[in-house]
């Protein structure tokens, strides 16, 4: 089918798009270059169609998540990659979507920062029968992507996402907590603050959306692709010496900071989709970094127990492998006043000591590691 892809009420270029496999087939005619996402590669005034395939399924949720193929049941789909074509690849991260050519639909009447979104897909992906009787396909929940159950929902006229946890000690909501506490704390940079809520006696973590109709997350993967690297300089520096012409202030200082408080609570999940800019979708204009989100894959949050192990290193994303070799890259350290955390370790033990999922046992002895990687991120930053 002929689709125009969107950006608000901009035509960005002409396509057909596949139905089940949701794969851009062919791009016909580009109208506006200028707003094609960032990262997506043009050649000869060609647009890559492989770049913007993987752009556009990085859209749609993984097929590994947690009672996916059982939620697809039952609305009666196939796959998770016809959910992004049944919502028109509408998102709460940006503001691209694919208008059917044939159509005079605007960005205005379907865009979820304004308009109400049916609960059924977002019930569904978190296991549960919808009290909708009307199937209704439309929802952001279409493009969310990650590995664990989450839904979108409307709160007291905010977008929120709620985010479970995974394996048997369903951690992630609680780290989610904790990552938020220690960034107020610090009182450095921003950071997207998650709460702890319970459905059915289950932990989950919810945060309001922080990005608005007028904005957009520009992640690490697509700043990264903006300028071809030299084989001569890392992925850190090739980041920095980006987002320094695009103007972004104080990005090193930024990236250290993450990089820190990364390392404090052994944060193996920063990916590049796991951090990036924000920009401004009418001006084009980068506003800054991203505010600090997604923390919940940390605190040892999928060994057991018995193998919790202070003296050996934790594997660390994105740039280095380790978080001892990682941590190296960090040299700015102002206004990271460590001594703020004190107690820090107490907070998370009343917080861990609510899950009916985590022994005496276990609880103490993260909270302890907690308490060592404080010390020893302290010790670091003296050298």
């Amino acid at each position: 089918m002929n689709y125009i892809l969107m950006n608000k009420n901009q035509e960005i270029f002409k396509c057909a798009i596949d139905e089940e496999s949701g794969l851009f087939l062919k791009i016909d005619e580009v109208y506006n270059s200028n707003i094609i996402p960032p990262g997506i590669l043009i050649n000869n005034g060609k647009v890559d169609k492989t770049s913007i395939n993987k752009w556009w399924l990085e859209r749609s949720i993984p097929d590994g998540r947690k009672g996916l193929k059982a939620a697809l049941n039952e609305m009666g789909l196939d796959n998770p990659k016809s959910l992004i074509i049944k919502g028109y690849g509408l998102s709460l991260s940006d503001q691209y979507w694919i208008r059917p050519d044939h159509r005079k639909t605007t960005w205005e009447d379907i865009n979820y920062f304004d308009n109400a979104f049916s609960d059924y897909v977002g019930s569904h992906l978190m296991g549960k029968s919808s009290v909708e009787e009307e199937i209704d396909l439309a929802s952001p929940c279409n493009t969310s992507g990650g590995k664990l159950i989450k839904k979108w929902v409307i709160e007291n006229n905010k977008r929120c996402l709620i985010k479970g946890g995974s394996g048997a000690y369903l951690q992630e909501p609680f780290n989610e907590v904790l990552a938020s506490n220690i960034h107020k704390r610090l009182n450095v940079l921003p950071c997207v603050n998650y709460k702890l809520i319970w459905d059915d006696g289950n932990p989950y973590s919810s945060c309001e959306n922080f990005v608005t109709k007028n904005t957009e997350l520009v992640t690490a993967y697509q700043v990264l692709n903006i300028v071809k690297k030299s084989d001569e300089i890392s992925d850190y520096q090739h980041y920095i010496n980006i987002c320094e012409g695009l103007e972004i202030k104080e990005i090193k200082r930024y990236l250290d900071y993450m990089l820190i408080t990364d390392y404090i609570i052994g944060n193996v999940d920063r990916h590049y989709n796991n951090f990036g800019l924000i920009r401004n979708v009418q001006t084009l204009q980068y506003i800054g970094a991203a505010p600090i989100y997604d923390s919940g894959n940390s605190m040892w949050f999928n060994t057991s127990t018995l193998r919790i192990d202070f003296l050996k290193d934790i594997h660390s994303m994105p740039f280095k492998k380790l978080h001892s070799e990682q941590i190296k890259l960090a040299s700015t350290f102002e206004n990271i006043d460590l001594n703020k955390l004190q107690g820090i370790e107490e907070d998370y033990y009343d917080l861990l000591s609510k899950s009916p999922d985590l022994e005496v046992q276990r609880v103490d002895k993260i909270c302890k590691g907690l308490q060592n990687r404080i010390k020893r991120v302290k010790i670091t930053l003296c050298q």
